[in-house]
């Protein structure tokens, strides 16, 4: 019997699509990282994660300072 990859949705753009293919992020503290293993997370598509003006609706979203999360984002990204 095979096994169904699980489909998430982008919070930004309200995409769905596997689990495998979208960025599992986590908000705690006023910090924004990568999914520790615990806790609540969201998940972020990679296309989202490109457009500069998608960022900053996140970081308003989260109230978190504009200029520290586009760099958060970016180191996460890669």
């Amino acid at each position: 019997m095979l096994k169904r990859k699980p489909i998430r949705m982008c919070i930004v753009c309200k995409q769905r699509g596997f689990q495998d293919t979208l960025i599992r992020l986590q908000h705690k503290e006023d910090n924004i990282f990568l999914f520790q293993g615990y806790g609540r997370s969201f998940y972020v598509c990679h296309s989202c994660m490109g457009d500069a003006k998608k960022r900053v609706g996140l970081g308003k979203r989260f109230k978190i300072n504009s200029e520290i999360f586009d760099k958060l984002l970016k180191e996460i990204d890669g």
